[in-house]
């Protein structure tokens, strides 16, 4: 078995799993993406990485020895995905959209050269995946910087079969993974790098089948009456789910620190890192206004019960108050707290006449 540890100076093992032993280990000294043994050379390892690329031959005392195949006008290059075809044959994908076939020599199957290079994507090649019947799918970027799928026939010189951009919305390719049952459709799974996983066919469609934030998610609110909820985050969605499932997801200007649910549950008001307040119709996502309240982000805000108020908590120390009106659809400024520190939280007492504030 083989070991990758560190991000930046990584250091590869190899371990005798069945016995808990480790057979030998190296400083690569570079920051590697990933590897694995050859599949049809037990004694052959390949590395990738950011300004790397490595084959590792494992001599009869089970030391490793590095072969560079790199010359020193390709050294700046960062191979960032790779995969074996069932010839034996490497495949490497790089931050310059190209993909790199190597194949192995004539006189000893443990080195390789390259056989072809051409031009696959616009922008990184993160992923590949082989497929029966002599397919390749790349993942990499379109000229929108949209995620891509390319289709390539490996049996007639990597001729381009088809080819798909993701929705809009779902992110870069950082993965593929083939469906239990692959046909002539060529059916695939996609992850991303905004936590979307897609599935079906470049030839169909690809469509999202799981959602997720892809950084921290700052606010969370449910709805007064129904089983769905709103969160948001610091990667700058709002996203409204049911139980099951997504609901919609919308990309807001700015990093998310805080939302709140008018007690009608039509308005969904959402608080910013520049100190303004964005509303959202509950049903739909779509937006309906943004009110300035303040230059700071805000951490808090919260409707009182009857939905008549609505205090914003600011990180100037400040809480703002606005009169609303049209059950949620109108703002007037009302009066202001003075405070020194952040203020964290906030929440009404159940009559509407009291405020409790949480601060640093």
């Amino acid at each position: 078995m083989m070991i990758l540890e560190g991000l930046q100076d990584t250091a590869l093992s190899l371990w005798d799993w069945q016995n808990d032993t480790e057979v030998t280990r190296v400083t690569t000294g570079q920051s590697l993406l990933g590897g694995a043994f050859h599949p049809l050379e037990d004694d052959v390892i390949v590395t990738y990485g950011r300004q790397h690329l490595a084959f590792w031959l494992k001599d009869g005392n089970g030391e490793l020895n590095r072969k560079d195949p790199l010359s020193a006008g390709r050294s700046g290059t960062s191979f960032l995905s790779m995969e074996f075809l069932p010839d034996g044959r490497l495949v490497t994908g790089n931050s310059r959209g190209f993909l790199t076939v190597w194949a192995p020599s004539e006189d000893s199957g443990k080195i390789f050269f390259i056989q072809k290079e051409f031009k696959a994507h616009d922008g990184d090649v993160t992923a590949l995946l082989s497929l029966p019947e002599g397919v390749l799918v790349s993942g990499g970027s379109a000229n929108d910087q949209e995620g891509e799928i390319r289709v390539w026939d490996t049996s007639k010189k990597f001729a381009s079969l088809a080819s798909a951009v993701l929705p809009t919305g779902s992110g870069g390719v950082t993965s593929l993974c083939p469906q239990k049952t692959v046909t002539s459709e060529w059916e695939i799974f996609v992850g991303t790098n905004k936590n979307v996983i897609l599935e079906g066919s470049v030839i169909w469609a690809l469509n999202p089948v799981v959602h997720g934030h892809c950084d921290d998610v700052r606010a969370l609110a449910a709805h007064p009456d129904k089983a769905c909820f709103v969160t948001a985050g610091l990667d700058r969605y709002i996203c409204k789910w049911e139980i099951n499932s997504l609901v919609w997801k919308v990309q807001s200007d700015s990093e998310c620190f805080s939302v709140t649910i008018h007690p009608h549950g039509s308005i969904v008001a959402v608080g910013d890192e520049h100190g303004d307040v964005t509303f959202l119709n509950m049903e739909d996502g779509l937006h309906v206004t943004t009110l300035p309240v303040t230059n700071s982000p805000l951490y808090t805000l919260k409707y009182s019960p009857d939905g008549d108020t609505l205090a914003v908590g600011c990180s100037d120390g400040n809480i703002y108050f606005f009169q609303t009106h049209s059950n949620g659809y109108m703002y007037k400024i009302d009066f202001v707290l003075p405070g020194s520190v952040p203020v964290l939280m906030l929440d009404w007492s159940v009559d509407g006449a009291y405020v409790q504030a949480v601060f640093t």
